[in-house]
């Protein structure tokens, strides 16, 4: 699954692909579809369209390329994807089906979109081992505005920061 995120880290949506990258199924939240959601109805009909380099003599200083387009049910769909993200600046994590469960929790939580995206990727990056402890400590995680839910999340905040500093760290 590949998460999408504008430069300001706002979730825009969601690209499921097959096993072979092709595209299953495309969801984008409002904010996603604002931003990019003419150009993902455009891919239905057009395709991505991805910029590919030729190289020309190299004694010469042009450059030259040509413009494919990749259809969403190819197989290669997810790099021209994952390009077209990289061209207009949109981060991507993609997620592994296994670690979905905590985005889904990180979802319901009242966090900023920036703990939101930084906390993923400092799951993403945290060894197994580590990261049994925090699907334990997530399946029990339960969010309401009471006083103790508020601290629960508060140490929660604190644990992930410490932890994702040390994955960061350890690289």
């Amino acid at each position: 699954m590949l998460l999408l995120f504008d430069a300001k880290h706002q979730y825009l949506g969601e690209v499921a692909l097959t096993e072979q990258g092709a595209l299953k199924s495309i969801f984008l939240t409002s904010k996603g579809d604002e931003e990019i959601g003419a150009t993902v109805a455009l891919w239905q009909t057009k395709g991505v369209s991805v910029k590919q380099q030729l190289r020309p003599d190299p004694m010469q200083n042009d450059e030259a390329f040509f413009i494919e387009r990749i259809q969403p049910r190819m197989p290669g769909f997810k790099q021209a994807c994952l390009s077209w993200a990289q061209e207009m600046k949109i981060a991507v994590i993609d997620l592994e089906d296994h670690l979905m469960s905590f985005w889904e929790t990180l979802l319901r939580l009242p966090l900023t979109a920036s703990e939101r995206f930084t906390y993923l990727l400092g799951i993403c990056r945290t060894s197994e081992k580590k990261r049994e402890a925090w699907r334990v400590l997530f399946a029990d995680l339960r969010y309401d505005d009471s006083a103790a839910s508020k601290r629960t999340l508060n140490k929660l905040k604190v644990r992930l920061a410490k932890e994702m500093t040390s994955s960061f760290c350890d690289v």
